[in-house]
């Protein structure tokens, strides 16, 4: 590792809480180590917060159908909506898709899509605490 670049260190993507990191002390004028928990709660002391995200698959419908999605039905309680697809392109949240059958609406936990096509597959991004 000493003759590596920090840009060149293998990436890890999933820390574990024990994980440390360095960090320039500048008030002690050293260099520290600090765990990923302590990091992480020393962030949210902060007024930080964290976003986690989830993508889920809702549903395929038969053709010429409307398909209701019922968000209380995520695994996790919501905060937004981030997009809706259908067969991968966005319907949701601007409205303003040009694929055929892709109006929909939303009201409360419930977003409607009208005149959906057979083997339609929606996934339903969102943000959740």
């Amino acid at each position: 590792m000493a003759n590596k670049k920090i840009s060149e260190l293998t990436q890890l993507t999933t820390p574990d809480a024990s994980d440390v990191f360095a960090v320039v002390d500048i008030s002690a004028t050293e260099t520290k180590q600090i765990t990923f928990t302590n990091l992480v709660t020393a962030i949210t002391n902060l007024g930080g917060s964290f976003v986690n995200i989830a993508t889920e698959l809702v549903t395929s419908v038969a053709s010429g159908s409307d398909i209701t999605i019922n968000l209380a039905q995520l695994a996790h309680s919501y905060t937004a909506i981030t997009f809706v697809t259908r067969n991968g392109q966005v319907i949701m949240p601007n409205g303003n898709s040009s694929i055929p059958g892709s109006s929909w609406s939303k009201s409360g936990d419930t977003i409607t899509v009208y005149n959906a096509d057979s083997g339609d597959v929606y996934l339903v991004q969102y943000i959740y605490e």
